[in-house]
């Protein structure tokens, strides 16, 4: 029967951007792979693109709007059975001006002996402040 070696998982997404879930599934026979959003199935067309490549089938969202939020299923079928995973793709944050976070000193590793301290320290520039 159908499985999953790589569910699907949710997403954050900024409003205008794409968002995209990924599902890795395996079976013998390979399983027909089908997507939904709120229980209603999903095609190919101007606003969602799916893809199938070997075991792995992608859904991309080609720009995200809030009424885009919801829970996604992707249902794995074959003559052997059915297996479904769902996510959730999460508020759609607004857009907004300024500047995005951008790490300038991202942190480092650090090794030390068990029981001794380790500090770890960024500096991140964006506007609004992070």
């Amino acid at each position: 029967p159908p499985r999953y070696l790589k569910p699907i998982t949710g997403l954050d997404v900024v409003e205008g951007k794409s968002a995209q879930f990924e599902a890795i599934v395996a079976g013998q026979p390979p399983p027909e792979v089908t997507w939904f959003r709120e229980g209603h199935q999903i095609t190919d067309s101007q606003e969602f693109k799916i893809t199938r490549e070997g075991n792995k089938s992608v859904l991309v969202i080609k720009e995200v709007f809030p009424e885009d939020s919801g829970i996604f299923t992707c249902r794995a079928t074959n003559p052997a059975g059915v297996a479904e995973c769902s996510a959730e793709l999460f508020k759609v944050v607004k857009r907004t001006s300024g500047t995005p976070p951008k790490f300038i000193k991202p942190i480092q590793p650090c090794v030390v002996r068990e029981g001794d301290t380790c500090s770890f320290t960024a500096t991140i520039t964006g506007a609004p402040q992070p």
